[in-house]
């Protein structure tokens, strides 16, 4: 390998989104506040190619998904992890998402185009509040093709594919 890092460290949500260029509505400080602990691995080749393995402790950081109706209290469990492949200095793919706490689970991967866009994602398992979820998103044709296999916890079935949803 080129280079090598290993960083750890505590901040908050706030500063996490400012430094990392993560400003995502998705990650706004309506869905993610608190402090959050870091443990980065990077491994960077000359070639542009490397990996990022992260490790994060959200212990003390709220997580709210309005829509699902889930909220995790600050003080309640929970750890993610994510690695983050990379090709030509870019992110080609995010090949683990993991994130484990109170009534949460997911496990899920995505992959971006050579110039970074969002290609897919694929949803091993996503579990929150009452929402158990499977599948898989691209893009297609100024949208979303959206393929999900599910079940919420009070036995309502959701089984959706090809649903197109504007950006």
């Amino acid at each position: 390998f080129a280079t090598r890092y290993r960083v750890k460290g505590t901040a908050d949500a706030a500063v996490w989104r400012e430094k990392t260029g993560l400003n995502f509505a998705m990650l706004g400080p309506d869905v993610l506040a608190g402090s959050i602990g870091a443990d980065i691995d990077a491994t960077l080749m000359a070639d542009g190619k490397g990996t990022v393995a992260v490790e994060l402790m959200l212990d003390d950081a709220s997580l709210t998904l309005q829509p699902l109706g889930y909220a995790k209290a600050i003080g309640d469990a929970a750890r993610a992890s994510l690695v983050m492949n990379l090709s030509q200095g870019k992110v080609s793919d995010l090949s683990k998402i993991v994130l484990n706490g109170k009534d949460l689970v997911v496990d899920a991967a995505m992959t971006f185009t050579a110039d970074g866009k969002f290609s897919s994602a694929r949803i091993a398992r996503f579990v929150a509040g009452e929402t158990d979820i499977g599948g898989s998103v691209r893009p297609d044709a100024g949208g979303y093709e959206i393929d999900l296999r599910g079940k919420d916890r009070k036995s309502t079935r959701l089984n959706s594919s090809h649903t197109d949803i504007s950006r």
